[in-house]
């Protein structure tokens, strides 16, 4: 039986080989946010830098975190910015080229992190660390490469996310295993927290309020599609069924003005 997990290697991989994938879904909710402020607004307003000069990002991805934050002024701080997959390295350097903060680009993995102990004023995990197989490994590791007063702000979804999303799908095909938050039971903001508490004192969740109203059909299918290797989604829309899912998605656009979809995300923050 197929694995429909989110942890293994092969579905991780096949997600993230390119930005593809990621850049559909951010497009969708670039659009389509009931929030106008912006998640990477948001992100970026907790991150306290504040005497701290070292930050690595694991699971940078395209460096949307830096490139939508620009305008801010941030002196002598040195960011390394990292990812498992080459491809999304060089997406992120091709974003950020030019920019003033001193960026330095590496494929990492978070569960063997290649830095000394106690390098690093903050740890940025942005919708990353369910996404790693030996969790406990990875914290082991992020707490280690940390010094004793650093922060780790570790961002994912919480158990109501996308909700309407996936009923959306299973409308349209029974068959379909769509877990678009089933990250959140490995690690979410409820899950999260015990699994910190190993390894951190003072744990802090914050929740970003928004949610999606979509009014084009392109832009839902192209997200929900972007869902290669996770579930059987791309398995089943396929051929003549994308085609089919797309006049399903425009038919309940037409019919209710758009299509509304809670949101449910936002950040741990963790130091010892």
């Amino acid at each position: 039986m197929k694995d429909f997990g989110t942890n293994t290697t092969e579905n991780v991989t096949a997600q993230y080989t390119t930005a593809s994938n990621l850049n559909a879904r951010i497009e969708l909710h670039k659009r389509f946010s009931t929030n106008e402020y912006g998640w990477s607004n948001w992100v970026f307003d907790q991150l306290l830098f504040d005497g701290k000069k070292r930050i690595l990002e694991l699971g940078c991805g395209n460096g949307d975190l830096w490139r939508t934050n620009t305008q801010r002024k941030l002196a002598n701080i040195h960011v390394v910015l990292s990812d498992f997959s080459n491809g999304m390295m060089e997406t992120a350097k091709q974003r950020l080229e030019g920019l003033s903060h001193g960026f330095e680009f590496q494929v990492i993995d978070a569960q063997n992190i290649p830095y000394e102990n106690q390098t690093f004023d903050m740890v940025i995990a942005n919708h990353m660390l369910y996404h790693v197989p030996d969790r406990k490994k990875a914290l082991a590791e992020i707490c280690r490469v940390l010094r004793n007063d650093g922060t780790l702000y570790a961002t994912t979804i919480g158990l109501e996310h996308l909700k309407e999303l996936m009923e959306l799908v299973h409308g349209f095909a029974d068959a379909i295993c769509y877990p678009v938050n089933s990250v959140a039971n490995d690690f979410g903001l409820e899950s999260g927290i015990e699994q910190l508490r190993e390894f951190f004192r003072n744990i802090k969740v914050l929740r970003y309020v928004d949610s999606l109203e979509a009014t084009e059909a392109n832009l839902l299918v192209d997200y929900v599609l972007s869902s290669q290797g996770f579930g059987n989604v791309t398995e089943i829309i396929t051929g003549d069924k994308k085609k089919e899912f797309k006049g399903y998605v425009s038919s309940l656009i037409e019919k209710n003005g758009s299509i509304k979809i809670k949101k449910d995300s936002g950040m741990l923050i963790a130091s010892r």
